[in-house]
């Protein structure tokens, strides 16, 4: 999806670093041009061994990268259903590692769990470390969980780029598969016995203790940061800006104690493996306020909603704005 963006081809073999047009950076003219001067197709033998100076947008803006996620949407809503389950099987996998390892940190200094008064160090280190990675790894591989799926099929169908049969099909496949997945990640949890599994039965009492009204609406605040990750990581061109883009609304949801329905999953799996007195009408209770949240938060309050805020102007026409050195990113190759 990147461009090489060069302004004076002359410039990159050294002949020309005075221009005093555009930006300039490490003396070449930074200014955007449509024209790739990639050498390539050159054969290695007729390239000069100078260092080249090479421009590319660091992210896209914003109506381009609800673009992405909706043409994103509309190719995925169409997979077979073999597809679905598999990305979903792998997106619970996911979600496991990151409830392991945030279990594993956060979850377990000192005896003080996070959502108790007076322990905000544990929250910073529990949504600091484990969950951004899940989200990470589904977004990177393409393999992504129901809860940030859902964000991508909301904007396509919102479009007209799919029917809603074909939405409601792919929302149930990969919930039913994220969620046996996640199963499926406690029962190895509590077979290694890893350090995780106690924190997990303490943080699953908790979650048995949340009125039906508390799990809805924290379900629609988790719902809405995990999918404004997804967003920022689009957004990203880059590695580094694709991690950033996601740590900072996971970590919030994580650190505020927000609901996420496929992380609530593999919680009350270990805590039931371990013995906690977990009937079914409990699951039910906790995961079904969660999930409703999280499609509201996610599906409408971001999918739907922040994707068609106006953004009509009312000034009819302005100046061509000066361009910055800050909307390139220079990298020498």
């Amino acid at each position: 999806m990147m461009r090489d963006r060069f302004n004076n081809p002359s410039a990159i073999a050294g002949m020309d670093t005075t221009s005093t047009t555009g930006n300039v950076i490490n003396g070449i003219n930074a200014t955007p041009l449509e024209t790739d001067v990639s050498m390539s197709h050159v054969p290695y033998s007729q390239k000069d061994d100078k260092p080249r100076t090479m421009y590319v947008d660091a992210m896209y803006t914003s109506e381009e990268a609800w673009k992405v996620i909706e043409t994103i949407g509309e190719r995925i809503v169409h997979f077979s259903w073999e597809s679905l389950v598999c990305r979903a099987l792998v997106a619970g996998f996911y979600v496991g590692i990151g409830g392991i390892l945030t279990t594993s940190v956060g979850f377990d200094i000192d005896g003080v769990m996070p959502w108790m008064p007076g322990s905000g160090y544990q929250r910073l280190l529990s949504g600091a470390i484990g969950y951004p990675l899940t989200i990470f790894l589904a977004t990177i591989t393409g393999n992504g969980a129901w809860t940030g799926d859902k964000l991508l099929i909301a904007v396509a169908y919102w479009n007209k780029r799919c029917t809603l049969g074909a939405a409601i099909r792919f929302l149930l496949i990969t919930y039913c598969a994220c969620m046996f997945s996640c199963f499926l990640m406690g029962m190895f949890a509590v077979g290694a016995d890893l350090p995780a599994v106690q924190p997990c039965r303490a943080f699953a009492e908790h979650k048995l203790q949340l009125t039906t009204f508390q799990l809805f609406l924290r379900g629609i605040g988790g719902g809405a940061l995990i999918n404004l990750a997804v967003y920022l990581q689009t957004c990203a061109r880059t590695m580094t800006g694709k991690w950033i883009g996601i740590w900072l609304p996971i970590s919030t949801y994580v650190i505020c104690d927000m609901e996420h329905c496929l992380a609530t999953m593999f919680t009350l799996s270990v805590a039931s493996m371990l013995g906690a007195h977990i009937t079914l009408f409990d699951y039910l209770r906790v995961l079904v306020p969660g999930t409703v949240g999280n499609l509201v938060g996610g599906m409408m309050f971001v999918g739907i909603g922040i994707s068609n805020v106006p953004r009509k102007s009312t000034v009819s026409s302005r100046p061509p704005a000066v361009e910055t050195v800050s909307s390139f990113v220079g990298c020498v190759v």
